[in-house]
C-alpha cells in the first residue's frame, strides 16, 4: 500500500507542478500582449504627434 500512495502524490504533485507551469506559462503571455498593446499605443501617439506637428508646419508655411 505504501507503493501506491507515494506514486499517487508523485503525480499529484506532477499535475500541480504542470498547472503552476501553464499559468507562468499564460501569466508571461499575458504581459507579452500588454507590453505589444503598450507599444502599438505609443507608436499610434508617435504618429499622431508628427502628423500634428507636419500640419502645422504646413499651415505655417501657407501663411507666410
Amino acid at each position: 500500500t505504501t507503493t501506491t500512495t507515494t506514486t499517487t502524490t508523485t503525480t499529484t504533485t506532477t499535475i500541480i507542478i504542470i498547472i503552476i507551469i501553464i499559468i507562468i506559462i499564460i501569466i508571461i503571455i499575458i504581459i507579452i500582449i500588454i507590453i505589444i498593446i503598450i507599444i502599438i499605443i505609443i507608436i499610434i501617439i508617435i504618429i499622431i504627434i508628427i502628423i500634428i506637428i507636419i500640419i502645422i508646419i504646413i499651415i505655417i508655411q501657407e501663411n507666410f
